[in-house]
């Protein structure tokens, strides 16, 4: 039996397992404290005048934006409604999935891209978009028929196949309501067919 659905739809956080990440990031975090405190000592001794103020900013800008990027993906998390798949990882990927372009969801669990995984890894020779945080609870989704979807701001991706995780995976397959294997995915479809999904 097919679960019951919330109006609002089903929220899906994916970061339960998060403590090999968290050790990482934090030594990460550490190195880019100490790296930005020596930066600004020497643009503080070395430049003089406004120059010197522009270099502080900027500088101070980019070790922020380090930080972002480490720990915005611990505050994201995907939603199944009764129509979409909303993929949502750190701020750089965003995607609403109609469900009807969901051909099946397969539970696997595979070797992460790398152990600090930022943001999604693109897989060009399979046409595939790995989304998982961690090898726990992860989800191979087959596509009807490739999709383009944004990666970033300015970079556009052909997806057949897309790899996430989530903390409730029985019921995310259970929601899905979906088979492992696809019956026939089609990886030649028309341009005119390979539709872009909103972000």
């Amino acid at each position: 039996k097919v679960p019951e659905m919330k109006e609002s739809g089903e929220i899906f956080s994916y970061t339960a397992k998060r403590s090999d990440y968290l050790s990482i990031v934090i030594a990460f975090v550490i190195l880019v404290i100490l790296e930005a405190i020596g930066v600004d000592l020497l643009i503080a001794l070395l430049v003089h005048g406004w120059l010197k103020y522009l270099l502080l900013f900027l500088a101070i800008g980019v070790h922020i934006w380090v930080l972002v990027l480490f720990w915005a993906p611990l505050f994201t998390k995907h939603r199944l409604s009764g129509t979409h798949l909303h993929l949502r990882y750190s701020y750089q990927f965003r995607a609403d999935l109609p469900r009807s372009v969901l051909a099946a969801a397969e539970p696997v669990k595979e070797k992460l891209d790398s152990p600090m995984v930022v943001k999604p890894i693109y897989h060009k020779d399979r046409e595939r978009l790995n989304l998982p945080f961690s090898t726990e609870g992860q989800v191979l989704l087959y596509l009807a028929h490739p999709v383009k979807l944004r990666l970033g701001l300015l970079k556009r991706v052909e997806v057949g196949q897309v790899l996430v995780n989530v903390d409730r995976r029985d019921l995310f397959l259970k929601m899905l309501a979906l088979p492992a294997k696809p019956g026939a995915v089609t990886g030649n479809m028309p341009d005119e067919n390979r539709d872009l999904i909103p972000g």
